[in-house]
């Protein structure tokens, strides 16, 4: 988000209808009635006509909103996969998918942020709300 403005990174993120439809048929072989279809096409012409308005261009922010697009889509595709068949709620299922998330993140975001980032951060919440900040 930091390399386009955040109104070309929702006009890309608001396209994720067609991604879905577009990857349940390709990756796993669904298939939709004409009227879905049909759908995606108000969709995707909205978003052309806005992204080709968009004055701040960059094709680093471009992928990065396709590949976040892509990946929420996986997300969505697989989860209600695995969701079928299966006693867990909806909300005990996504509380489940987050803590995943959560512990296959977490050393990517270490590596990428770096511990000084992590040590600065930790300093100054000690100094802010004291030792006791746990509790």
């Amino acid at each position: 988000m930091s390399k386009v403005a955040v109104s070309f990174t929702h006009i890309i993120k608001s396209g994720e209808p067609a991604f879905s439809v577009l990857v349940s048929r390709f990756l796993l072989g669904e298939t939709f009635p004409p009227s879905v279809y049909l759908s995606l096409v108000p969709i995707i012409g909205g978003c052309a006509l806005a992204a080709v308005t968009e004055l701040n261009f960059n094709m680093t922010g471009f992928m990065g909103a396709m590949i976040s697009n892509f990946a929420f889509v996986l997300r969505n595709i697989f989860s209600k996969k695995g969701m079928k068949g299966k006693s867990v709620s909806g909300m005990n299922y996504y509380a489940c998918l987050s803590l995943l998330s959560l512990l296959i993140l977490t050393p990517f975001a270490v590596a990428v942020e770096g511990p000084q980032m992590w040590a600065a951060g930790w300093q100054k919440a000690l100094s802010e709300i004291g030792p006791q900040f746990i509790w």
